[in-house]
């Protein structure tokens, strides 16, 4: 139609004069203004008239041009044109000196308008589509690279810089190695490779390094990509960071361990004449830093302990753990509760160096005579309630907490006698600090006043009753804390 050949050719080569003319038939296009550099400079063209006259077309052709520019993913860079030519009739008032009749073969613009009309519709379906799969790879927050089929990259989206630290200009033309973290040996990139050149696809977790050198897991999945021919031109790679859910995973799993351990703890199990030992907990997640614990020793006295570690989580349950060690061992040759302290005291400084903290009552109890002895460090008071249903503030700490001062010292007391009747009540500050929806403090007193109206319960049942009312008075707000009780009665 244009009468030249398909090698590639320059704007200005399309618009010499006497080639193409304005829809006058006589003024001819100059290089700024024919459709195709018009496009070029992202111009869309719509049903334009125009006349090509060539040396295999003196009589000339009426054309319709219709067009627009083709651009990259990003689309802020054009990287080529399309021009669609419909053959018209000579329009009516334009002067054709070369010709007054248009040739024969020149079809009737109602048969040939409807061909370009679909074909600038499928054309602009492309290019809607071409945009929107460009803007999703560009926009979306995993990681995407594509190699080449030598594994060079020939692109990343903006996630991989994010991610990865990698600028595009950094990573174009390297290899995917830039992120191996040396955590994977090399058969299991050699079986990848392997399985990839098959034509399969990969998808797996890999452990990777950003630039920076920090390490981070992905989930990646590697899927090769095909010429017309069937053979593997490119692969592309889709990576999501998934360090925070690994991450968070681990803690769970550590948690859930830690809780498994804590409630085995908690169910010690101890046999001293005329006394009832009873302990619960809530902890405020899987695992909490409260301790309980009933220890006999070779005297036939009992300890009856309970401590709270600062802080929450898996890091309290593991000081926790060691407070339970540490006090278990002791026991067994230390009979003052007050010497009790001071060593448990200094074996947490050395491990923590202050940078947690316990608090904890001792009270030793010996069946023989009712008589208690206590050693108290930076925790809520110890109330006594009679079988009458008078109580009293029994044990008040008398050091501080443990844990932060390595030469602290713990004195013992001897407040009193039990009789028949009469329960100890040990409560860590989650229960007596529990808010209620109007911020009032669950208190010591109420946990009291559950004593005093359920004396037919077993100590463990009013144990476990006492953290159920401290939470139940909380209403729907989170537990702020972990919540135990103890109660020992003769």
């Amino acid at each position: 139609m244009a009468g030249v050949d398909s090698r590639p050719m320059r704007p200005k080569e399309l618009s010499v004069a006497g080639m193409w003319f304005r829809r006058n038939g006589q003024t001819p296009y100059d290089t700024d203004d024919h459709p195709f550099t018009r496009i070029m400079r992202r111009e869309p063209i719509t049903h334009e008239l125009c006349l090509l006259r060539n040396a295999h077309r003196p009589e000339g052709l009426w054309l319709h041009v219709s067009g627009g520019p083709l651009l990259d993913a990003t689309a802020n860079r054009v990287l080529g044109g399309v021009l669609f030519f419909t053959s018209t009739q000579q329009p009516a008032g334009t002067l054709n000196t070369a010709a007054q009749h248009l040739p024969s073969f020149v079809a009737e613009p109602h048969s040939t308008q409807a061909p370009c009309e679909a074909c600038l519709e499928l054309f602009a379906q492309y290019r809607k589509h071409n945009l929107l799969l460009s803007s999703a790879v560009e926009q979306t927050a995993d990681s995407v690279l594509i190699t080449d089929s030598t594994g060079s990259i020939v692109y990343v989206n903006p996630a991989f810089e994010t991610t990865t630290g990698y600028q595009r200009d950094e990573a174009l033309g390297q290899t995917p190695r830039i992120l191996k973290s040396g955590k994977h040996d090399a058969n299991y990139y050699k079986g990848l490779w392997q399985q990839l050149l098959e034509g399969r696809y990969f998808a797996g977790t890999v452990l990777n390094r950003k630039k920076s050198g920090e390490f981070y897991w992905a989930q990646q999945t590697i899927s090769p990509i095909l010429d017309g021919g069937g053979s593997i031109s490119h692969f592309v790679s889709v990576l999501r960071d998934i360090t925070a859910l690994k991450t968070r995973q681990e803690e769970e799993y550590q948690q859930n361990v830690a809780h498994r351990v804590q409630q085995r703890f908690y169910r010690v199990k101890v046999t001293a004449p005329g006394l009832d030992f009873g302990g619960a907990c809530l902890p405020r997640g899987p695992a909490g830093g409260d301790y309980f614990d009933f220890i006999e020793r070779p005297d036939g006295s009992l300890y009856a302990a309970i401590g709270d570690v600062s802080g929450h989580g898996f890091g309290a349950s593991l000081i926790m753990a060691a407070v339970r060690s540490y006090l278990r061992a002791y026991v067994e040759f230390i009979a003052d509760p007050g010497a009790l302290l001071e060593r448990l005291n200094r074996s947490l400084w050395l491990d923590t160096e202050a940078q947690s903290y316990v608090t904890m009552l001792l009270v030793r109890l010996d069946p023989r005579d009712r008589s208690i002895t206590y050693a108290g460090g930076g925790h809520v008071p110890c109330y006594c309630v009679r079988s009458s249903g008078a109580a009293d503030v029994s044990i008040i700490s008398n050091g501080p907490p443990l844990g932060l001062f390595p030469d602290a010292s713990f004195s013992s007391g001897e407040c009193l006698r039990l009789d028949a009747g009469d329960s100890l009540v040990l409560l860590t500050d989650g229960v007596t600090e529990a808010a209620g929806a109007e911020g009032e403090a669950f208190g010591a007193e109420r946990a009291i006043d559950l004593v005093r109206r359920t004396a037919r319960l077993s100590a463990k049942d009013l144990a476990r009753r006492i953290c159920e009312a401290a939470r139940r008075h909380s209403g729907d707000s989170p537990q702020e804390d972990d919540m135990t009780a103890v109660v020992c009665r003769l």
